[in-house]
């Protein structure tokens, strides 16, 4: 009886903080159930055992037993509950959504199309949402860890939070996102929505910042996107080239090189994606240095290959001017000379004369 009702009190703390979802419910109240059955089985046996054959004693201590276990189901839950806010308090619920900071993304509906930024700081997890027009509206909305716990319970335990949020991240970068009750109009109530297909949506509620809101945020989102340039020698986008010379050097190969091969290599690939590099700049400057030395190697027997092709076909023009020369002059027939050997002159030949019959 003793063991039956510690290992259900046991239960009773270790597993009822797991208890969030209804699977787990179940497992726990068939544990729970379980263990906590040896105590009403063995109570009215263990009590007559312990005080002898004396009935009335054992009638007190049954009845004693049995209040001191009301006492407990009263008091219990309160103490519990208690024990487990205490702990739940000490969990820091945003510092799970780490996977919601510094994520951006578009959404199209219909004709607009929006910018949405996710952040996450010590207080709060914040979206900010501007329309790309020529008015350059914002909006702004936030989850304190308030909205979090009203969301996915007061006694969530870190693993259930996390799982939240990379639910919630995962649903941003995909673009499963809708700007809900959308109206174009000053003041109205809408609301960024995440996941608007499923069971529960996710809807945080969006109010308009003023202009000079909107325009101390935006240029806090440059100032972000400058400190980062400076990893890119100050360009606002990755080319995927360590330096600018390479660029150059890129297209006098292009330019003078006629294998296809040499052509993809020489050209730099703009159908993949951009991605940020972080390198050290030593091992930057070596790699551009070590590359533009092969291009010039390349751009130099390029160079080379095109010059003995010309010289090659001026000696062979000059070859055959030559020749011709020499076979008109070879074949010039000198005066007097034979038709069929030049060599040697022609023969003349007289006409036969007869004498006359009268003679």
């Amino acid at each position: 009886m003793v063991v039956t009702t510690l290992a259900s009190a046991m239960s009773a703390f270790l597993l009822w903080g797991f208890a969030d979802t209804l699977p787990r419910v179940f497992a726990f109240a068939i544990i729970f159930g379980g263990l906590s059955g040896g105590f009403s089985s063995a109570a009215f046996a263990a009590s007559s055992e312990s005080v002898g054959p004396n009935h009335e004693q054992a009638t007190i201590a049954v009845s004693s037993i049995t209040s001191v276990k009301g006492v407990a189901a009263i008091v219990g839950p309160v103490l519990s509950d208690i024990l487990l806010g205490a702990g739940s308090s000490d969990v820091d619920i945003l510092s799970h959504f780490t996977a919601l900071d510094e994520l951006i993304q578009l959404i199209y509906q219909g004709a607009h199309k929006f910018v949405v930024l996710s952040a996450v700081d010590d207080d709060k997890w914040t979206v900010h949402v501007s329309q790309s027009n020529s008015e350059g509206r914002w909006w702004v909305g936030t989850w304190s860890e308030k909205d979090i716990r009203k969301f996915v319970g007061q006694k969530s335990s870190s693993i259930v939070l996390e799982s939240f949020a990379d639910r919630l991240a995962q649903t941003f970068v995909q673009g499963d996102l809708q700007i809900g009750d959308w109206s174009s109009e000053k003041g109205a109530d809408i609301n960024l929505t995440l996941g608007p297909a499923a069971k529960t949506p996710i809807r945080i509620p969006l109010s308009e910042l003023s202009p000079e809101d909107a325009a101390s945020y935006a240029t806090k989102v440059f100032a972000e996107i400058a400190l980062q340039a400076q990893s890119r020698r100050s360009r606002l986008y990755s080319s995927g080239i360590p330096d600018l010379t390479l660029t150059h050097s890129h297209i006098l190969v292009a330019s003078t090189s006629s294998s296809p091969k040499r052509k993809a290599e020489a050209e730099p690939d703009t159908s993949k994606p951009k991605a940020k590099k972080k390198h050290h700049e030593p091992e930057v400057d070596a790699q551009a240095k070590d590359k533009i030395k092969e291009l010039e190697a390349e751009l130099a027997a390029q160079k080379k290959i095109a010059t003995n092709a010309v010289n090659a076909a001026k000696n062979s023009t000059d070859g055959l001017v030559s020749k011709a020369k020499n076979n008109t002059t070879a074949t010039a027939r000198p005066k007097g000379a034979s038709l069929a050997n030049p060599n040697r002159k022609a023969r003349k030949y007289q006409a036969l004369e007869f004498e006359s019959d009268d003679d």
